[in-house]
């Protein structure tokens, strides 16, 4: 009896197996590295790639209109990022042709046209934005176009803009409608006492929320019992990234476990 079990188990086993590797679509990503694009159908992306990496590559901006016109060839590419590169404010809004995707990072760009970006991406299911150390000192459109994620956006990255609190009193808008929101990462944006008291006061509407990163601003001791306060009332919270900030002199013996004092 005992053997029949095994030899069953055995053979579901490899059933699984079988069906994972002739139906389930695997992740494939291509990478263009420190390429001067003048001809998109010189690049030879796989037609089946998934996740496509664009780092320190040069554009003009009709250039990088007919790149994104062609990736809404790739019905499988749920992943867009670009790294190192000056976009010349390129018209973004062609981005919604890729209509499966899901997440889009953006860091280190320059000349970034935040307008029309959100025109193109807002019809997206998008789980994933990162618009990290970009220089936007002013997220103004981006706080109004996250809105349009509010049922999707899982990961929302904006560190290293530096756009201080007047930003934040504007992120504080959008996180009332992204109830689905786990993960926030404002490090590096010169943030004070007064923004995340902003931020404190706009987390109990985060519920889902585990992980924030709020690192490297100028944040003081004196703010975080009304910080542990608000982050013990959230039921999924794992992480809290307090690294490189004033407050690392804190004083306590009873550190919440999901504070983090050194990255």
């Amino acid at each position: 009896m005992g053997a029949m079990f095994s030899l069953m188990q055995f053979i579901k086993i490899n059933i699984i197996k079988m069906y994972q590797y002739l139906f389930v679509k695997l992740p494939v990503s291509f990478t263009i590295r420190n390429d001067m694009i003048i001809d998109i159908t010189e690049l030879n992306i796989p037609k089946n790639t998934t996740r496509l990496l664009c780092i320190k590559n040069t554009f003009s901006s009709e250039m990088f209109k007919q790149f994104l016109i062609h990736l809404s060839n790739y019905k499988n590419l749920t992943t867009l990022y670009f790294n190192y590169i000056n976009m010349h404010n390129a018209k973004l809004h062609y981005i919604n042709m890729i209509s499966n995707l899901q997440v889009i990072i953006i860091t280190m760009c320059h000349d970034i046209n935040i307008l029309s970006l959100f025109a193109g991406i807002h019809k997206l299911k998008l789980k994933k934005l990162v618009l990290s150390y970009n220089k936007i000192n002013d997220i103004t459109h981006i706080c109004n176009g996250l809105r349009h994620f509010a049922n999707s956006l899982e990961i929302l990255d904006l560190s290293g803009n530096l756009f201080g609190d007047n930003g934040i009193s504007n992120l504080c808008h959008a996180l009332q409608y992204l109830k689905k929101l786990k993960k926030l990462c404002i490090s590096n944006n010169s943030i004070t006492d007064n923004g995340l008291l902003l931020l404190i006061d706009v987390l109990p509407e985060v519920k889902f929320l585990e992980d924030l990163e709020i690192h490297r601003n100028y944040i003081t001791s004196s703010i975080y019992e009304s910080l542990t306060i608000t982050l013990n009332k959230l039921p999924n919270i794992q992480k809290v990234d307090i690294d490189k900030t004033i407050a690392n002199n804190i004083a306590w013996e009873d550190i919440p476990e999901y504070y983090i004092l050194c990255s």
